[in-house]
């Protein structure tokens, strides 16, 4: 899931904000509760993060019997890509995934080529949040019920800037919390069909900023059969992922920092890009 059509959510406000492990407690999300509507929503978070737990067994399943019987979908070297994001996770601390965007289905290929359902179960914190657009997914009772029982946070991209803040703080305090956090830092599907850096946003810097130990792992997804952005990946792809770790700074001073940080994002996505159309012999689809 994803919050695409037009402006992700809180894009606007993103501007200014910008081998296995063993099992893993779940960590208690430091939310702010200074308000009622604070404490209202820290209560929501828990709740979803007990019903993902809960859940992720027959969620997961379900998503692949669909992957399989309604796309023909699969993953290209699955263990492996499963494996190295093990190798990465075992390494204690929050994890902030920056991949691109093409179809409303990404975020599901990401979590299903990141880790398998037992594994999850293993490293709760592992599964990652996603950020799907109220007006776009939450019209349909299929989509807010998997919504409901899953790490999934909708917004209102029609909110106002208040709603998109605190959306935004939620995402730094997941982080804050030792949790996985995904993010589309293009803020929609790229229309071009090409990962599009200059349509990067601060948001990730300042996340990163506000949490010195985050790691920000880029990723790169595409179907074999991708030509250009759309709704759902043409049938019978197989989807190659890539990932690669973006050094992090100690200190990001001032704007300058937020942008280098932000920059060498866009050019390890545009690297991860580039070897995959090298690999595949030109362009896809």
């Amino acid at each position: 899931m994803d919050c695409d059509d037009g402006r992700t959510a809180g894009e606007g406000s993103a501007k200014r904000l910008g081998a296995e492990g063993g099992p893993e407690p779940s960590r208690a999300v430091p939310l702010r509760r200074s308000s009622p509507a604070g404490a209202a929503h820290a209560g929501l978070i828990a709740r979803r993060r007990r019903l993902g737990h809960l859940m992720l067994l027959p969620m997961h399943s379900l998503g692949a019997a669909l992957m399989r019987l309604a796309g023909g979908y699969r993953i290209a070297e699955l263990q492996r890509s499963r494996d190295e994001f093990a190798r990465i996770a075992a390494t204690p601390g929050p994890i902030l995934i920056c991949a691109n965007h093409l179809t409303f289905i990404d975020s599901v290929i990401i979590l299903r080529a990141l880790g398998s359902p037992l594994w999850y179960r293993r490293n709760n914190s592992r599964l990652s949040w996603n950020l799907p657009a109220q007006d776009v997914f939450g019209r349909y009772w299929l989509y807010r019920s998997i919504g409901a029982l899953s790490k999934c946070l909708f917004i209102d991209r029609q909110g106002d800037a208040r709603h998109k803040h605190a959306m935004i703080r939620t995402c730094s305090d997941l982080i804050a919390g030792g949790e996985v956090v995904t993010i589309f830092p293009e803020g929609r599907r790229s229309r071009s069909g090409r990962f599009e850096p200059e349509r990067l946003t601060s948001g990730i810097a300042h996340i990163v900023a506000a949490n010195p130990h985050c790691r920000v792992l880029c990723l790169h997804v595409r179907s074999d059969r991708q030509a250009s952005y759309s709704d759902f990946p043409p049938r019978g792809s197989v989807f190659h992922v890539s990932m690669q770790l973006v050094e992090v700074p100690a200190e990001m001073p001032g704007r300058a920092g937020r942008r280098a940080l932000v920059a060498r994002v866009g050019e390890t996505i545009g690297a991860l890009e580039a070897r995959f159309f090298a690999d595949a012999g030109g362009r896809p689809g």
